[in-house]
């Protein structure tokens, strides 16, 4: 990052800063709201006590992004064999003072609460002071949230919201399923173990699949896999948990992401721009524009919650990757976006097309005569080389158009995980 611009480094990420940071209007109006919600929890859930947690506990929320994390601590030697019952202690205390909020199934059941244009998770949970006390993974949220204030200062905290704009810029960010990114956590254990933001942009290009990042030395100098099971050695880095160290903190990153976040580091060091820092969704002309020769497809997702909304169109983009290339069309670019808003927007861009009117499919060698033999009565066209028989076959589908028709056509799959197609 050290060529000559209109405007600096330093001033771009100082306009970033400016945009990410809350004002302290912003702020004392987000803690007025916060405050009633807080005290009207707290006014039923004796002998708990609720909290905030999250990005609000940490200071390292974005502005206009007030998704509050509440979580109810529970007395750990009280409740700690009782912790399947959680839930509906909670959810029958919350409907004393709330008429509305919806109960959302996980490890352990939570609850959505919207309130004045902000959206709250008030989450159950055991009160511990230390990750092997947790009977439930959201147990240690709180632990998260400690070490990230110990470890982070007003400045470092602005770099966290960096990290955290510029993963959301390049489609990284977040752990859902669809996404498979750098959740807010990673985002700000990476950002500490670097110390700014500029240096966390400066490590990404060193990372190889396999890196471990150990913040706080847990591992002194032993391979992860001793301390690590199988499962949670899949992700390209592995970020081991300053609070528990058994735990891979980036267990959901795929290579997708990892190598998505690295271009766009580069591409930034290269020449900086503000633009990096917010996200922008193409249009399906934007896209036929920048990518020649590009099929696309708008994907109207299942109604529901967005995770599992998210969840089908992955694997709905994922399945037509895989019968694109099993059908011949070797793709040079394919993606998809979602702006969580509308249709969702898929695109791919084959090498070729389209594709010859025949394919050679390879079979047996003359020397297994009877496979030979099968061979040929099962196709109307061989030829021989070097004693090996292949067919030619005619070829169904030349164009990713008239596969991708079919497919919407036939495929159950394909039916239950959205409710419209439209090829452009």
């Amino acid at each position: 990052m050290g060529r000559k611009n209109k405007k600096t480094d330093s001033m771009i990420l100082e306009e970033a800063r400016s945009r990410l940071v809350p004002t302290k209007e912003e702020l004392a109006q987000t803690n007025n709201k916060v405050s009633e919600i807080l005290s009207k929890i707290n006014s039923v859930v004796r002998p708990a006590n609720a909290i905030v947690g999250g990005s609000g506990a940490k200071n390292t929320f974005l502005r206009g992004q007030y998704d509050i994390d509440m979580f109810v601590l529970y007395p750990y030697e009280k409740y700690k064999e009782r912790s399947a019952e959680l839930s509906d202690m909670t959810e029958s205390k919350l409907k004393k003072v709330f008429s509305k909020f919806e109960r959302i199934h996980g490890s352990r059941d939570y609850f959505r609460l919207n309130h004045k244009d902000m959206q709250f998770e008030i989450i159950p949970i055991l009160k511990i002071s230390k990750a092997s006390q947790a009977v439930n993974i959201t147990d240690i949220s709180p632990l998260h949230s400690s070490w990230v204030k110990r470890k982070a200062n007003k400045n470092l905290q602005n770099d966290i919201r960096l990290t955290k704009a510029f993963c959301k810029g390049a489609g990284v960010y977040g752990a859902e399923s669809y996404i498979r990114g750098f959740s807010g956590y990673v985002c700000e254990i990476l950002t500490i173990h670097y110390g700014s933001f500029t240096n966390f942009l400066k490590g990404t290009q060193k990372w190889i699949p396999g890196d471990v990042i150990d913040t706080e030395k847990q591992l002194k100098g032993k391979p992860a896999f001793t301390i690590l099971n199988k499962s949670k050695l899949q992700s390209p880095l592995i970020v081991i948990d300053p609070v528990q160290r058994g735990r891979n903190a980036a267990a959901a990153l795929d290579n997708e992401a990892l190598y998505k976040l690295k271009k766009k580091a580069a591409q930034f060091q290269k020449k900086p721009s503000i633009e990096y820092f917010s996200r922008t969704y193409m249009t399906t002309e934007q896209i036929a524009k920048k990518f020649k020769g590009a099929t696309i497809i708008k994907v109207q997702p299942i109604e529901g919650k967005e995770d599992v909304a998210g969840s089908a169109l992955y694997k709905v983009f994922r399945f037509l990757e895989a019968e694109a290339e099993k059908n011949g069309f070797n793709l040079k670019e394919s993606d998809w976006e979602w702006d969580k808003k509308n249709d969702a927007i898929f695109w791919f861009v084959p090498s070729k097309e389209p594709l010859p009117e025949t394919y050679i499919h390879p079979g047996p060698s003359l020397k297994f005569e009877k496979h030979a033999q099968n061979f040929k009565k099962m196709y109307k066209k061989t030829i021989l080389k070097r004693k090996k028989l292949y067919a030619i076959i005619p070829r169904k589908h030349r164009t990713l158009k008239s596969l991708f028709n079919e497919l919407i056509k036939k495929d159950q799959l394909l039916k239950q995980k959205a409710r419209n197609y439209s090829l452009e």
